[in-house]
């Protein structure tokens, strides 16, 4: 199956595969297929990790975000990234400003509550450092 990458005139990434990517038909194809919609939710936080929160990104919130971060792991170690206070900076950080992740100035609250009642840290933690699969550390939190 060929993989199209379309970017909207609004500037957001339609991750359908080719040829509904950039179409207005088959909006609702990710809602109905969940292997579509994993490769999408996986190419959606790749697309995270390496164009938005980039040291060399044009959008200054993006920038400062991840210098701080690469600060942050060059002092204490990878394992600070587990660490429930920088998660809720980092949200901080990407939220609640113009040009950021989401503008809005109540998206870090709301943000921040979800990682909290989902128990978000500890899940990741149960998953990178315990070795368990997602399904099994959602059961145990």
């Amino acid at each position: 199956m060929k993989k199209l990458l379309i970017v909207l005139k609004s500037l957001k990434r339609d991750y359908r595969p080719f040829p509904h990517a950039g179409t207005t038909k088959n909006l609702e194809l990710l809602k109905y297929d969940k292997s579509l919609k994993s490769k999408a939710n996986k190419a959606c936080l790749e697309d995270f990790a390496t164009r938005w929160i980039d040291k060399d990104s044009n959008n200054k919130v993006f920038r400062d975000t991840r210098l701080w971060l690469d600060k942050l792991i060059r002092a204490k170690g990878e394992d600070i990234l587990f660490d429930k206070s920088v998660n809720e900076e980092f949200i901080n950080k990407i939220g609640g400003h113009p040009h950021s992740f989401n503008y809005r100035k109540a998206w870090p609250k709301k943000a921040k509550s979800i990682m909290k009642k989902a128990g978000l840290v500890q899940l990741a933690k149960d998953i990178h450092f315990k070795n368990m699969t997602f399904k099994k550390a959602w059961r145990n939190k």
